[in-house]
């Protein structure tokens, strides 16, 4: 794992929140590895035993802990820096067992899991038309969640959202 942004990294980060009055972050998930193996099954890649280089084992790393962390965020509020180091120590651990990020499968649940609630779909959900836009842009959508896509975003444009 990297010096340049490695455990080192992470500590510095812990620190640097206890400094600030801001730790310790929540507990981490206790380890389930049927759970574990299932959620990413559907979520990304399940590969137990696949050793990764420095390299790719931070390229996946980097998406889980976005995804996890909601996308794109704006400033770093003690809170938000406590959930990014939080989101950073499991991603890590997750892909040291066997997680890897697959783009596809992200944004497919992440918009199922958007579109599955009716204020969503319905476009009674402002605070969701960011996330839609972005999974919508993005384009790796299988063709019938994208079909709810466009019915969803048309519902948020009849509304003057979007």
């Amino acid at each position: 794992i990297g010096e340049a942004f490695g455990f080192d990294g992470l500590e510095l980060l812990r620190l640097a929140l206890v400094d600030q009055g801001c730790w310790p972050a929540g507990p981490g998930r206790p380890f389930n590895a049927e759970a574990e193996a299932e959620w990413w099954s559907e979520w990304g890649r399940w590969e137990p035993g696949e050793e990764l280089e420095e390299g790719p084992f931070w390229a996946h790393v980097g998406p889980i802990t976005g995804g996890m962390m909601g996308g794109i965020f704006w400033g770093m509020s003690g809170g938000t820096a406590r959930e990014l180091h939080h989101q950073l120590l499991e991603a890590v651990a997750e892909v040291g067992r066997g997680a890897r990020f697959d783009a596809i499968r992200w944004d497919t649940e992440s918009a199922k899991s958007l579109l599955d609630d009716g204020d969503v779909a319905a476009g009674e959900c402002p605070a969701s038309l960011p996330e839609l836009e972005r999974l919508n842009d993005r384009g790796l959508l299988p063709p019938d969640l994208q079909g709810r896509m466009a019915a969803a975003l048309a519902a948020y444009a009849a509304k003057g959202e979007a």
